[in-house]
């Protein structure tokens, strides 16, 4: 439903992310200093925004309109920290040369964002467990079912902060990405088993279109 905020956030929250992933893939690509620099911007352009796209997304998914009036703020602040990470270097200040490739070092300007990052990450999480206890409660096994998925999916991924150990000279190999990818297959069991955000109905006609489509090409 592309009308749906839920899926609006949501798909938001994927692109940050995507931007993460394929800055880092990028940049243990790179064979000089200066061109891992530039893809470790590119990496923190997502990251920036991974703490307020998460909440946007939860909050929406929750519906706690009470909670609403800290999103323009936190899109502010992620706004201020991709600016800086751009066109300063008090934010991110070059790169580590590690045994798996050039890794994002951080600058003094990183400590706030990493307190703003893992305050809001801890605070989706509590709001989630909050609504899932309510749900089981209530006996509403449907949607206590999409937030126990969503609950372990966003736990997992929370290891995944591991990674910014690396950008404070600790060569620990980042592993994160692992646990993006076990997130991606509790998310996607949830949307085909308990109908998370309501998909159901867009896999339907992919399905029905696909088919379609493979007798029509196919046979000829």
């Amino acid at each position: 439903n592309r009308k749906s905020v839920v899926n609006i956030s949501f798909a938001v929250l994927s692109f940050s992310a995507c931007i993460w992933q394929f800055g880092y893939f990028m940049a243990y690509l790179s064979i000089d200093q200066k061109t891992a620099s530039y893809w470790v911007k590119v990496v923190y352009i997502g990251v920036v925004f991974l703490p307020t796209t998460f909440y946007h997304f939860i909050i929406n998914f929750l519906d706690l309109k009470q909670y609403k009036k800290i999103v323009p703020f936190g899109y502010i602040v992620s706004g201020i920290f991709s600016f800086l990470t751009i066109f300063t270097n008090y934010f991110i200040d070059g790169v580590y040369k590690y045994f798996w490739g050039y890794y994002t070092k951080a600058a003094f300007l990183h400590h706030p964002f990493l307190l703003l990052f893992m305050s809001l990450w801890l605070l989706d999480i509590v709001l989630v467990l909050k609504e899932y206890n309510r749900k089981r409660k209530e006996r509403l096994a449907l949607e206590a079912n999409r937030l126990k998925y969503l609950l372990l999916a966003f736990i997992f991924v929370t290891i995944a902060s591991f990674d910014f150990l690396p950008s404070y000279g600790i060569s620990c190999y980042p592993f994160g990405y692992v646990f993006v990818i076990i997130l991606l297959f509790i998310l996607t069991y949830a949307i085909v088993k308990y109908r998370l955000m309501d998909i159901t109905v867009a896999i339907t006609r992919t399905g029905v279109f696909v088919g379609v489509y493979t007798l029509v090409l196919g046979i000829p």
